[in-house]
């Protein structure tokens, strides 16, 4: 793991990554449900939403840029926890560990 000077002790950094995402679950219908994103590093993402999802659920996420030179960013991953949210609009803040191509 790598050294680093600061509270973040992970081996990829957070970065604070606040914009609207759109999300589905694999396996079910292809409803597309909206959420926020809280934090992103290359390992995983906390994001906000109003639909709750199960710990294991894999579901894709999409984050469109505003740069219509960059396609926008799409991921798949496993739901890690979910938590109850009071303090913002989003009702649940989800944790998602994204697949890796090990």
């Amino acid at each position: 793991m790598a050294s680093h000077d600061y509270d973040e002790k992970r081996s990829f950094i957070r970065m604070q990554v606040k914009t609207s995402l759109r999300f589905s679950v694999q396996g079910s219908n292809t409803t597309q449900h909206q959420g926020v994103s809280h934090d992103l590093s290359a390992t995983g993402l906390l994001m906000g939403s109003d639909f709750s999802l199960e710990e294991g659920d894999k579901i894709t996420v999409t984050i469109a840029t505003d740069n219509e030179r960059f396609e926008p960013f799409t991921a798949q991953g496993s739901v890690i926890r979910v938590e109850p949210n009071d303090s913002e609009n989003q009702r649940y803040l989800i944790s998602v560990e994204f697949d890796t191509d090990e």
